[in-house]
């Protein structure tokens, strides 16, 4: 019961509310992975620079030709973003939000969106040729 309502209070000292669709689902697994996180003493920020390892992961993977190695790639991205939601929540447990921790969570989204678009982009240029050249500039 004590985890309940630690995350509950946790969860409205949010800005945003949890309210979209995806918000319920990612947090059916980010709300008690970031209490075990509080529980083992691992850092918001350290939750964030993992998260970014995730993006650039999944980056490299996707530019892979062989599928199932893509796959996992893809598989990268939900995991950037659980923990996306896992360190605001960790940051909020130990009473420490700070700007810095705020400037992090957003450079670790730039990470996420250039990673993934230039993996996508080597792997589309590899399978299909230069005549993917344009939409690679264009994405990146």
């Amino acid at each position: 019961m004590k985890y309940i309502k630690v995350i509950q209070n946790s969860n409205n000292l949010r800005f945003y509310k949890y309210e979209d669709i995806r918000d319920k689902i990612f947090l059916i697994v980010a709300n008690p992975l970031s209490y075990i996180f509080f529980k083992i003493g691992i850092n918001a920020n350290t939750i964030s620079i993992v998260s970014g390892f995730f993006a650039i992961l999944g980056g490299i993977l996707l530019s892979s030709e062989k599928n199932s190695v893509a796959f996992f790639g893809a598989m990268c991205v939900p995991i950037f973003y659980l923990l996306d939601y896992v360190d605001g929540i960790v940051a909020r447990l130990n009473k420490k939000p700070s700007v810095g921790g705020q400037y992090l969570d957003l450079i670790m989204h730039q990470v996420v969106t250039i990673s993934i678009s230039i993996g996508i982009f080597i792997g589309a240029l590899n399978s299909d040729g230069k005549i993917v050249i344009p939409f690679g500039i264009l994405s990146v």
